[in-house]
């Protein structure tokens, strides 16, 4: 069982065309990877228990043992690396601008930012709070707008709230009607992803308060309950409303409280460093930055 789950990782990974590959696809691949370990660890375990009980055990079962038992720690080690080491860093985006081009055309930035304004829309007929979140809140910093290299835009979402009340088939029917295609990965990761076309995506997150900390829920989640606490975990103080405000594309977007502050939470390794990819360095790049949110509690 367990080498016909590897056998099958192993074909997926040899059918990936690059010309495909997308933020989504990419999630979808870790999701399945995921899904295929978790399912290989339980078959070990299965027939390690199996071995174990059963009567008697001669030298050849117990040689399988042993192998196996090898065979499930060196796995498990790698569970744990890929829980801890899978965070949110700037290494990510080095690795993905061999992918992700460092300039969007004119076309690509133009279906981008009419798609965000369109979700924007949505969430304020629906009466959603919302706010930049992730990479889009070093976007606001850095270019009053999504970074030149970035693929999506990363919007939050309170799920204790308005969200809560809605219907999830009004709430995704609202974004069909604009020719919004919508990925409910809610059962997942608690985020929806807003697709138009090829290179236009909004990634909204729900986030939910759990004792004063906001969190994401879903099975992914609770997989990589580590990876989760440390990377997509904030104190719920942060989005409390009203919020401060930053210029994005053309219009001022609530972020969360305390300036940079949040991001030591979403970037714990880096987030004192401003960066650019090193695929994108040297390519004329210009960044119109901003100081400080305007903080309406201050």
């Amino acid at each position: 069982m367990a080498g016909k789950m590897q056998l099958k990782l192993w074909n997926a990974l040899n059918d990936i065309d690059a010309s495909s590959i997308t933020a989504e696809n990419i999630r979808a691949w870790i999701y399945e990877f995921l899904h295929l370990f978790l399912s290989a660890l339980m078959a070990h375990a299965l027939t390690v228990k199996r071995w174990f009980v059963s009567k008697p055990i001669g030298r050849r079962q117990r040689r399988k043992v042993s192998v196996l038992t090898v065979y499930f720690l060196i796995q498990l080690v790698f569970y744990v690396k890929l829980n801890v080491d899978t965070h949110n860093t700037h290494e990510l985006d080095s690795a993905q601008t061999p992918v992700f081009p460092c300039e969007r055309t004119p076309e690509e930035a133009k279906a981008l930012r009419e798609l965000f304004y369109d979700v924007r829309e949505v969430l304020n007929e629906l009466e959603i709070h919302h706010f930049l979140m992730y990479g889009s809140i070093w976007g606001a910093y850095r270019s009053k707008g999504p970074l030149p290299w970035d693929y999506d835009i990363d919007l939050g979402v309170l799920g204790d709230e308005a969200f809560s009340k809605i219907p999830r088939e009004k709430f995704v029917r609202a974004f069909q009607e604009r020719g919004i295609r919508v990925n409910d990965k809610m059962h997942q990761a608690s985020v929806f992803y807003l697709i138009r076309g090829k290179f236009a995506q909004v990634d909204l997150d729900v986030f939910f308060d759990y004792n004063g900390w906001m969190q994401r829920t879903g099975w992914v989640p609770w997989v990589l309950y580590y990876n989760y606490k440390s990377y997509h975990t904030f104190p719920a103080w942060m989005v409390q409303e009203p919020m401060p405000t930053m210029q994005f594309f053309d219009v001022q977007m609530p972020v969360p409280h305390g300036g940079k502050e949040i991001l030591k939470y979403l970037y714990p390794k880096d987030w004192e460093t401003p960066f650019t990819p090193a695929a994108c360095q040297g390519n004329d790049i210009t960044l119109n930055t901003q100081t400080e949110p305007t903080e309406i509690d201050r």
